[in-house]
């Protein structure tokens, strides 16, 4: 389990009652569905109308607003391996190829992530409620029944995006570490733009196009008789299933047992 209580993305994400992703990356949007298996890691299984028989009403509207209130929240220190893995999960997303090396943080011994120009996109508790119950009969699959029976079916009704990625990078004694900004540069290949900021160069600010998802909200389906029903879910330990990117990571991550992640 991913454990290390105290993050200050963790919490600060949490206040609002939002739960920490992992590995930011594009894929992760409103209205998708999983299930939670014995490990506790949700398993990404489709889109919600995916878990009904014939023809659904049409999926609720996806809202987006800006959340100038979640820009700034910030990770605690990441071992330099773990910050870069984490980094090149991320870029991957908007099509830069797997990073290899230091990626110009050979002088860094822990990296600091800080998420900016934040939004929120959501569907409301209500409009899934609604849906669900106008959606007709559920999936006449065996193995779907049996999740929802379980109460193993979870839908994502909101995500953080941000399109401005902050990293400062720190020496082994908590001192600024210089990032070669030229050397991330040529890596990126366009798709993203990199600066210096705050006038150091222990700190850049990388931009995309493509905002990445940091946080989620997720609704939890069950059976009231035969009828399918909604509530809002708890961050209580779950995970979504990791990638292998931190299959070989020995070492705790940043973040509270107690925190949705989506990997």
């Amino acid at each position: 389990m991913l454990n290390c209580t105290g993050d200050p993305l963790e919490n600060y994400l949490k206040s609002f009652g939002y739960s920490v992703v992992l590995l930011p990356r594009e894929g992760i949007r409103p209205l998708q569905v999983a299930t939670m298996k014995a490990s506790r890691q949700l398993q990404m299984l489709g889109d919600l109308p995916d878990l009904f028989d014939g023809t659904p009403p049409p999926a609720p509207a996806i809202k987006t607003s800006t959340a100038s209130n979640l820009s700034g929240a910030q990770s605690g220190g990441l071992k330099v391996g773990v910050g870069l893995k984490l980094l090149s999960g991320a870029l991957q997303a908007i099509g830069v190829p797997p990073l290899s090396g230091s990626m110009g943080f050979d002088k860094a011994s822990t990296m600091r992530f800080e998420f900016g120009d934040v939004t929120i996109e959501s569907v409301s508790f209500l409009a899934i409620s609604k849906f669900i119950g106008a959606a007709g009969r559920i999936s006449s699959d065996a193995t779907i029944k049996g999740m929802i029976a379980a109460e193993s079916i979870h839908v994502v009704t909101d995500v953080l995006r941000a399109r401005t990625l902050l990293i400062t990078a720190e020496d082994k004694n908590g001192r600024e570490a210089a990032i070669d900004v030229p050397a991330i540069k040529g890596l990126l290949d366009g798709k993203a733009s990199v600066k210096s900021n705050s006038g150091t160069s222990s700190q850049i600010a990388l931009t995309s196009a493509t905002p990445l998802a940091f946080g989620i909200k997720a609704a939890q389906l069950f059976l009231v008789g035969r009828k399918l029903s909604t509530r809002l879910a708890e961050p209580d330990g779950m995970t979504l299933e990791s990638t292998d990117l931190f299959e070989d990571t020995p070492e705790p991550i940043y973040l509270d047992p107690d925190s949705v992640v989506a990997g």
